[in-house]
């Protein structure tokens, strides 16, 4: 897995950081959704937004144990892009204040083992 982005949480429950590859230079914040009303939803509980226009880019869904988020699966996309960004949202064991977004190639996309 590849450490794409750094972010931290908020007071609030919003994490802002950045995503940095060698084609994605973005500002974000995941901002808790208000229409999430009960737990087990299949509305993400996470909103993406790019924080230099506030342009909604993507969205996360938290997997939990039992009432405590574990991580969070996240997609991002945007039309200058190629294809989506699939990664997860995990806190960072050495740092519990920061969180890292983590990307890892799905298997056989090129033909060859991950």
């Amino acid at each position: 897995m590849q450490r794409i982005g750094n972010f931290a949480r908020t007071e609030d429950g919003i994490f802002e950081g950045r995503v940095l590859t060698m084609t994605v230079q973005v500002e974000l914040k995941f901002v808790p959704n208000p229409d999430v009303e009960e737990p087990g939803s299949k509305l993400p509980d996470l909103i993406a937004f790019a924080k230099s226009n506030n342009a909604e880019i993507g969205a996360a869904w938290a997997k939990k144990e039992g009432n405590k988020p574990v991580f969070y699966t996240v997609r991002l996309d945007d039309p200058s892009w190629p294809a989506p960004l699939t990664a997860a949202l995990f806190q960072n064991k050495m740092q519990p204040a920061l969180y890292d977004l983590v990307w890892s190639r799905s298997p056989g996309r090129d033909g060859s083992a991950p």
